[in-house]
């Protein structure tokens, strides 16, 4: 009988428990690799069912809603105003994952709307230099005429690349939510902040964050969501600033030169952007005049030499004077895309692409103040892409579909 040596059955246990340990290696990264694969599917699954539900609180009535999908997730849905938009909030449950998310919502453009209306003021629009416009207007019986101002006469072969109709008396009304907008309505509800941090994102599900002071503000921080700004007489915006989303109210708000920022502007007297200023899409610049200033001052917004504002501006007044109206100022290669609505006047010498409405047009040269004149501008509603939301600015005309503007 051949015997095996004690030293040959040790190396044979110790291999066969080798060959257990990789098997159960195997077997457990197996096990491993199957769980999450389900727990990504599973979270996966929730994110999708998070933005249909965004989806559907575009359209939802009321401020709180409670959907369920055909997986068994859950969301719940807020809606609530911010500034001149509206958010929707949805977290979504999966058992205890949780996937929460928030986005504004609008309306899609109405193509019927006229890339410029002046209301009837028994003067002929007239067009200079290289001034472009294309898409329908809405401008006096009188139509449209070539000038020649700055030593140019008009270069293009058409006048109006678009319809002309013959516009109303007044500019077409607000809506009822924008004609009564005042900043005391915006930080209801808000809880304050005793300090304003430098670094920070506030939650669109949470109650709204609100810092605030009668001095001067200056922003230089990383910002972001459900916050609100005040401060009870300026605020300054640093090109060192990340603000995202946010909502600064002051009487006067300065974005300084080379500031990039996605915020809604509300201020009482003046908003100006220096030169070289973003404010990307969606922001919106809203001037709300309680008085005209005591001392003549014209209250305004200036758009500095090659800033961009993407989203909408609004002038508007409760005591509105003639003889000093609120004003809006571009300047040389300007870009305002998006929706423009003013009860003052309007002085363009960048571009709109979208729309205008404004009570009148100014073009200051020479030392002279030229009524109703276009020079080196462009106003266009074809350049904006086909998904662009535009603020729904105005009571009647705004029948674009209301869907999701933007993630935050």
């Amino acid at each position: 009988m051949k015997k095996t040596s004690a030293s040959a059955l040790g190396y044979a246990i110790g291999f066969l428990l080798l060959i257990a340990l990789i098997c159960t290696g195997v077997l457990a990264i197996t096990s491993v690799n199957k769980r999450l694969e389900h727990f990504y599917l599973t979270k996966e699954h929730l994110i999708f069912d998070n933005v249909v539900a965004l989806q559907r609180g575009a359209n939802m009535q009321g401020t709180t809603s409670t959907l369920v999908h055909h997986s068994g997730d859950t969301s719940t849905l807020v809606r609530k105003k911010w500034g001149v938009f509206e958010v929707i909030s949805a977290k979504t449950f999966h058992r205890h994952l949780v996937v929460e998310s928030s986005a504004l919502i609008g309306r899609t453009s109405n193509a019927q709307l006229p890339v410029l209306y002046i209301p009837e003021n028994n003067q002929a629009l007239k067009l200079a230099g290289d001034a472009l416009v294309e898409g329908k207007v809405a401008i006096s019986e009188r139509g449209v005429d070539r000038a020649y101002l700055a030593g140019r006469s008009f270069s293009r072969n058409t006048l109006i690349a678009g319809e002309i109709e013959t516009s109303d008396r007044f500019l077409p009304p607000l809506g009822t939510t924008f004609e009564t907008l005042q900043p005391e309505q915006l930080v209801q509800g808000s809880s304050a902040l005793q300090d304003l941090p430098q670094d920070s994102s506030f939650s669109f599900y949470q109650q709204t964050a609100l810092y605030s002071q009668i001095d001067p503000i200056v922003l230089s921080g990383k910002l972001s969501g459900n916050l609100i700004v005040q401060s009870f007489s300026k605020i300054t915006i640093t090109k060192e600033s990340d603000l995202q989303h946010l909502i600064l109210i002051a009487p006067i708000i300065e974005f300084e030169k080379e500031t990039k920022a996605t915020v809604q502007a509300i201020a009482s007297k003046e908003i100006s952007c220096a030169p070289d200023v973003t404010l990307g899409y969606p922001s919106v610049c809203a001037l709300l005049e309680t008085a005209p200033e005591r001392d003549g001052v014209m209250h305004h917004i200036a758009i500095g030499e090659n800033s961009k504002v993407l989203g909408g501006i609004l002038l508007h007044s409760k005591q509105p004077d003639f003889r000093k109206p609120v004003h809006l100022l571009l300047d040389i290669a300007s870009v305002i895309g998006g929706m423009v609505y003013n009860v003052g006047a309007t002085e363009i010498k960048g571009s709109i692409l979208g729309h205008c409405y404004t009570n009148s047009l100014v073009l200051r040269y020479g030392g002279g103040e030229n009524t109703n004149h276009l020079l080196d501008c462009t106003l266009s509603s074809t350049q904006l892409p086909k998904d662009f939301i535009f603020p729904s600015w105005l009571k009647n005309g705004n029948d674009g579909k209301q869907t999701i503007l933007c993630r935050l």
